[in-house]
């Protein structure tokens, strides 16, 4: 019964521990990967073996037994060689610990489970197994167990071995076979939570990255409290910065411009009452003055417990781009429309089919529309014979080549006329020919009467009109004599307005007197030549509402009657040169990330350098000593070595598990994931119990302590982590202070702060150490004072935790030797505004 009831117990104790591994993983990422998820897994595993260890079946001849076999074996299986030597060492102590003549027994066994598990996984692997079901663990517990019968003869006479395993196999092997597969199931389970949350995660990523690229923002507004959350990709779309959005409704109304705010509302109140889906369009403005179109869609989700929803959520698209094509096509349908030239729009493929005619064209020919869309354009010369002019155009249409011809067609009526038709293809974005588009103008008249020079004008006339740069005609008195509606367009001014006045209008005033020296020289010139009107190229123009603009002028000198005229022609060059800014600023920011990459790079080779290094030399250590006491065995060690060298098997995990805590320790300050609570504290009391703390090791070396508190008042900070770096600070005093030397604490106020000073008279700093001071595992090992222990993280975890708190910390030699740490915290309204912190040297 005793013994039924202590393997029931050790059984507890492994649901005990898969149940605290199940707790674990639901609040902490504890399945990492890498040699870091071994080592993780090798410490859980070892805790659990350590627990049963403890609590043993004590069996003939001093034996004992318990189900470490689980935890360990599971160790090698899931850790591999590094997590099963962590776990095997903690399970080696505690069997230390427990004692017994079959001690040595005890300690082997653990190591021949962690190997087996190895081996175990290194085969399963081989077999491409990547999960193990309840079979395949039973498995591994029989091979473990039989892998650990030759440790039961190791260290006492054959017969007592043999006596032990005939009474208790049975209670081994249920022992193994009933804790491996139950832990080993366990730890499967939690691998795929694990496995689960990464597809959430990359499910979440994927659906972020989708909606970014199709700026489409996601919003929720919770009714009760009034309280409006946004995604990163909405406040993109709305302009704003992430996680600069005030979060309520009001600050969501604001950025609406104010045109569309009532409008807006009310469509919001009438969604709401009636509990139903709404779209919402709007405009907003954003912080550096861009106007964006937003189209809004959401519905109601959710009850408080009456009839009134609780929650809205929707999306917003960012629609300006859409808006922006409308108007453009809004714009050239009206500009086409509104032309007096008939314009054709046909087809590339078939037989050209046309597809539109403007007003102007049913004008001119007397077809409709309606008469014309569909058929070819030669129904309009049928009767006319095989012009020339045809040819031209057929071979232009085969070419994909514009071309300008004149020839007579026939209206409807049965009349004949004159039109000068101009034919141009139209191509996509891969360059192919999609339609032809061609202007025809009626010239019946000025063939008729002076064919030539009518022509010339009525083609520079229809240049002017479909032109979409503005062309203005200035005087030799710098008058402005003609305006084209692109010019109307482009500078805001009406051509009855703009008529007669000074060119100097259409130029900013800084700039007019440069103007009017280039302009007058140009006219005088009668030698001038059509061309830019400065090497720059880009010019600045200004509006008729004095907004100024970059525009590309070029000037053309000729002459009417004797008298000099020049013709300009401006470009809006605003859209180039904001493109060209935008490139910029691409530019200058993946140069940014580059050397951010570059940084981070460098800092995670260093980190990895120094970490391998500070853990294999604790591992060895581990590993050397357990190989020795196997080895050499008992008898031949002898029980004072023996102890001598488990002792510092204990002190080599004692110093890993340290090391592994200062990690952790700088990993979660780095990410951010410590939070300093800011409170006044008495500075007398805070150095007391630092010093009381470190006074052990001030002690051991005939050290004194003295401190100066003057009249500060309380200081800033939050007491356990400034108390955890004057421990820091402290033990690196007294680590580089020689025997019967002195460590002076002293709290005085400076720069609107507080400092803390901490001063030992020992050799000081080199200076080329000084200048790295505060880097991960960086030591300064002085011969003549330190014993050459310390992982390298202390000033490192103090300057993290200094800078938490809005503080600095400065490291520098004292005038008469020694080394002096200073923390400098700040006042209540730096930490309230706060101000920069970083690490000075000396």
């Amino acid at each position: 019964m005793i013994v039924a009831h202590s393997i029931l117990q050790n059984f507890g104790l492994l649901c005990l521990g898969a149940l605290m591994m199940l707790l674990l993983t639901r609040h902490v990422d504890i399945l990492v990967t890498g040699q870091l998820r071994n080592l993780v897994f090798g410490l859980i595993l070892g805790v659990i073996s350590v627990v049963v260890v403890a609590s043993p079946i004590f069996g003939p001849h001093g034996s004992t037994f318990d189900t470490r076999a689980a935890p360990l074996a599971l160790a090698g299986y899931f850790a591999g060689p590094v997590g099963g030597v962590v776990a095997a060492s903690l399970a080696a102590i505690a069997r230390y610990e427990v004692g017994g003549p079959y001690m040595i027994s005890g300690i082997l066994s653990v190591f021949i489970y962690a190997a087996a598990g190895a081996v175990f996984a290194a085969i399963s692997r081989r077999r491409n197994r990547r999960r193990q079901g309840f079979l395949g663990f039973v498995v591994l517990a029989v091979v473990s167990t039989l892998a650990s019968l030759p440790a039961f003869f190791v260290n006492q006479p054959f017969q007592d071995g043999l006596a032990i395993l005939s009474d208790f196999w049975p209670i081994i092997l249920v022992s193994n076979v009933g804790g491996i597969p139950l832990l080993g199931l366990t730890i499967e389970f939690l691998l795929e939570i694990s496995d689960e949350r990464d597809r959430y995660q990359i499910g979440l990523q994927t659906s972020a990255l989708a909606r970014q690229s199709a700026r489409i923002g996601v919003w929720t507004h919770d009714l009760s409290s009034g309280q409006v959350t946004w995604d990163s990709v909405q406040h993109e779309v709305m302009g704003l910065p992430p996680g600069s959005f005030e979060g309520t409704h009001e600050a969501f109304i604001s950025r609406i411009v104010p045109a569309d705010r009532p409008r807006v509302e009310e469509e919001l109140r009438a969604a709401e009452a009636a509990s139903a889906p709404f779209q919402l369009q709007f405009q907003i403005m954003t912080p550096d003055g861009e106007l964006r179109h937003i189209r809004g869609h959401g519905h109601f989700v959710g009850t408080d417990g009456s009839t009134a929803p609780a929650r809205m959520i929707g999306v917003n698209f960012d629609v300006t781009r859409e808006h922006e094509l409308q108007a453009q096509v809004e714009l050239n349908s009206a500009a086409l429309d509104s032309a007096v030239c008939g314009v054709i729009i046909a087809e590339a493929k078939d037989d050209h089919p046309i597809v539109y005619v403007n007003s102007a064209f049913t004008a001119i020919t007397g077809y409709t529309s309606r008469e014309t869309l569909g058929r070819n354009c030669r129904f309009l010369n049928k009767g006319l014979g095989d012009q020339p002019e045809l040819e031209v155009i057929r071979r232009s249409l085969a070419r994909g080549m514009p071309c300008t011809v004149t020839l007579s067609n026939r209206r409807k009526n049965g009349s004949t006329f004159w039109n000068t038709l101009n034919l141009s293809p139209i191509r996509d974005r891969n360059g192919t020919i999609t339609h032809f588009i061609g202007v025809q103008e009626d010239v019946t008249e000025q063939v008729t009467a002076r064919q030539v020079i009518a022509e010339g004008r009525d083609q520079l006339e229809a240049i002017l009109a479909a032109t979409p740069d503005a062309i203005l005609t200035v005087d030799s008195r710098q008058r402005i004599t003609s305006f084209n509606d692109a010019a109307v367009r482009l500078f805001g001014w009406r051509r009855d307005e703009i008529i007669g006045r000074s060119i100097h209008e259409l130029v900013p005033v800084g700039a007019r007197k440069t103007h009017v020296d280039l302009v007058r020289n140009y006219i005088a010139d009668p030698h001038s030549v059509p061309g830019p009107m400065s090497a720059l190229r880009i010019v600045q123009a200004r509006r008729k509402n004095g907004s100024s603009f970059p525009a590309l002028i070029s000037l053309a000198r000729y002459q009417v009657g004797g008298e000099p005229m020049v013709t300009a022609t401006a470009h809006d060059m605003s859209e180039i040169v904001q493109a060209n800014e935008e490139l910029q600023r691409l530019s200058d920011r993946l140069r940014d990330q580059l050397e951010e990459a570059y940084r981070a790079n460098e800092a995670k080779d260093h980190f990895l350098a120094h970490m391998s290094h500070e853990l294999r030399t604790p591992l060895n250590a581990i590993i050397g000593f357990s190989e020795l006491i196997t080895s050499l065995g008992m008898e031949k060690l002898g029980p004072a070595r023996a102890d001598e060298y488990v002792g510092d098997i204990k002190r080599s995990g004692e110093h890993l598990l340290s090391l592994i805590n200062e990690i952790l320790d700088l990993s979660r300050l780095k990410a951010g994931q410590v939070e300093a609570t800011i409170a006044p504290v008495e500075a007398q009391a805070l150095l007391e119990e630092a010093l009381t703390t470190i006074a052990p090791t001030l002690v051991k070396k005939s050290i004194g302590a003295m401190t100066d508190v003057r009249e500060t008042g309380p200081i800033l900070c939050d007491r356990r982590l400034t108390l955890q770096c004057l421990l820091n600070l402290l033990s690196n005093a007294a680590k580089f202070s020689p025997e019967g030397s002195r460590v002076t604490a002293r709290v005085f106020h400076q720069d609107n702060g507080t400092c803390i000073a901490i001063e030992d008279q020992g050799s000081g700093v080199p200076d080329d150490i000084l200048e790295r001071v505060g880097e991960p595992f960086l030591r300064h090992d002085d011969p003549l004072t330190s014993n050459g222990e310390g992982s390298g993280l202390g000033l490192a975890i103090t300057k993290s935790l200094v800078e938490t708190q809005n503080g600095r910390l400065r490291i520098a030699n004292g005038a008469n030797g020694g080394t002096v740490a200073t923390i400098w915290l700040p006042s209540r309204d730096r930490v309230r505004n706060g101000e920069n912190n970083s690490l000075e040297v000396c």
